[in-house]
């Protein structure tokens, strides 16, 4: 969706870069320029995927807030928005005026005749102003492409703007009862069924899963084997549980005694059920002792070493990417060999390999300026 240029949040600029090169020149270097560009072709992309305009591309329209950070001003009214070669070539002649104090870029820059500026800043300035359309940028992507920046975040999507339906005007009378509503009202009887059925279904469940219905089995006691106190007594008869049934007794188990001698018996010693020995518990199984102790192991403390890297690079650590220097200045290794890669696209690749165990003097520097020997 389009957003008005009323809309758009104004920010507040500390210092214009006019007011940085006339007022402290001295902080105009490599990496103060690269920081404009960077920012300023993010905040051109993020305009031009949104399609907001934005203010005319000046040193009075590009300062730096509150943190330091380069901030574009947006339009003050309505403006047509310029393309991407028209910003790229305006951000350019910006980048020139700093440098040279020129208010018009009328020459161009040379290398020899600048301090502290590497030839791939020199060339995409020189490029921007060129006299010539052709041989000048056409795109965000392009210029940092020739600076070598790699794009903070994705590119924003170009919002579609959404569409706008009129108000239809409808003479039809509204009643509880119109098509709609019967519609609706049919779709909750229908629901409220659907629940009836399923919470019937539950009760029916849950009553058929009681356990009134179920019987309880239960065995007969067991009838232990008597022993009498001494050997020529008779055994004593033990009945069973009325509810058990009995079992008819083995002649050997019980021997016949007649009728007349029960009364001439004497009364039976009193039995004891002889019941059988809870079975030994085997040894418990001797604990075989515990491996030694792991050894707390203690790593090793880190090394830091401070990052110079003239003009910029990406660093590289055993193939693993630790980010962008500057604005990275702090580079921390474990203990050991170490392979540090600094790339620019611009230069030969940089390969220094570091014992952070043995070399602690805590500075890596990297000039792609000179040549390595």
């Amino acid at each position: 969706m389009m957003t008005s240029p009323s809309t758009i949040r104004s920010p507040t600029l500390a210092r214009t870069v006019r007011q940085v090169v006339s007022q402290q020149p001295e902080q105009v270097n490599e990496v103060w320029c690269r920081k404009i560009f960077r920012n300023i072709l993010q905040a051109l992309e993020r305009h031009h995927a949104l399609r907001q305009p934005h203010a005319p591309i000046s040193p009075d329209t590009i300062g730096f807030d509150a943190h330091g950070d380069p901030v574009l001003l947006p339009a003050d009214g309505a403006t047509t928005e310029p393309g991407e070669a028209a910003d790229v070539q305006a951000l350019g002649a910006v980048v020139h005026y700093a440098i040279t104090w020129e208010p018009q870029p009328l020459t161009l820059l040379r290398t020899q005749a600048l301090d502290g500026f590497s030839e791939s800043l020199v060339g995409a300035v020189n490029k921007c102003i060129a006299p010539d359309p052709a041989e000048r940028p056409q795109s965000i992507a392009e210029l940092r492409n020739l600076l070598g920046i790699v794009a903070l975040g994705a590119v924003i999507p170009h919002a579609t703007p959404e569409p706008i339906f009129a108000p239809v005007e409808t003479t039809r009378t509204t009643s509880i009862f119109g098509p709609d509503k019967w519609q609706r009202w049919m779709l909750i009887c229908l629901a409220a069924v659907v629940l009836l059925a399923a919470a019937s279904a539950l009760w029916m469940l849950l009553r058929d899963a009681d356990g009134g219905d179920n019987v309880a089995l239960t065995l007969p006691e067991t009838v232990p084997a008597s022993h009498s106190a001494s050997p020529g007594a008779a055994p004593a008869h033990v009945l069973p549980a009325p509810s058990a049934p009995v079992a008819p007794a083995s002649p050997a188990a019980t021997p016949a005694v007649p009728d007349h001698a029960t009364t001439a018996l004497p009364p039976a010693p009193t039995t004891r059920s002889i019941e059988p020995e809870p079975a030994a518990s085997p040894p418990a199984r001797p604990v075989a002792p515990s491996a030694a102790p792991a050894r707390d192991a203690q790593q090793a403390p880190s090394v830091t070493y401070k990052l110079v890297v003239k003009p910029w690079g990406t660093v590289y650590v055993d193939g693993a990417e630790r980010g962008i220097s500057p604005p990275l200045k702090h580079l921390r290794l474990a203990p050991g060999q170490h392979t540090v890669r600094v790339v620019n696209p611009n230069y030969r690749d940089r390969v220094l390999r570091i014992d952070a165990e043995n070399n602690r003097n805590g500075r890596i520097d990297v000039d792609f300026g000179q040549r390595s020997r």
